[in-house]
């Protein structure tokens, strides 16, 4: 599957306030890491909540991103499909641009230095098990979230 990840504004993203969107990055994430590697099986998606199970019945078509992105892995001749794409609006481009100018640190330490544990679900009960799955695939050892 391939995953857009849409930074708007780029500089406090939507999308990373939102648990089920984080979900999603770690499960691309996790997918071309395992092409890479074949180490880690990215988690089978959290059972979804009764609410989020009728929003996916009511609106199972998703619009068309177009063909997916190829890239090769180094070293092994083979092209992969990329399951994570950046996206973002013109103005917000042009935006960013400027900021990567002036502070390109700054910048990456924005896109950064966001805390999941910030993130919040319609579904408290998903939000839990989802931030238990960041925690489980990427948080230091001895570090728990809740």
């Amino acid at each position: 599957g391939q995953v857009v990840v849409v930074l708007d504004p780029w500089d406090h993203p939507v999308c990373l306030t939102r648990v089920w969107c984080l979900f999603e990055i770690m499960h691309a994430h996790l997918m071309m890491r395992a092409g890479q590697s074949h180490g880690d099986a990215p988690p089978s998606p959290p059972s979804l909540s009764r609410e989020d199970s009728q929003l996916a019945r009511s609106n199972p078509s998703s619009p068309s991103l177009g063909g997916p992105s190829w890239k090769r892995n180094r070293g092994s001749g083979q092209s992969t499909q990329r399951a994570l794409h950046l996206a973002m609006p013109s103005a917000e481009r042009e935006r960013f641009q400027r900021a990567i100018q002036r502070d390109r640190k700054g910048v990456l330490r924005l896109l950064t230095a966001f805390d999941a544990r910030q993130a919040q679900a319609s579904v408290e009960a998903d939000r839990k098990l989802i931030l238990e799955l960041i925690v489980s695939r990427f948080a230091p050892s001895g570090l728990t979230g809740s």
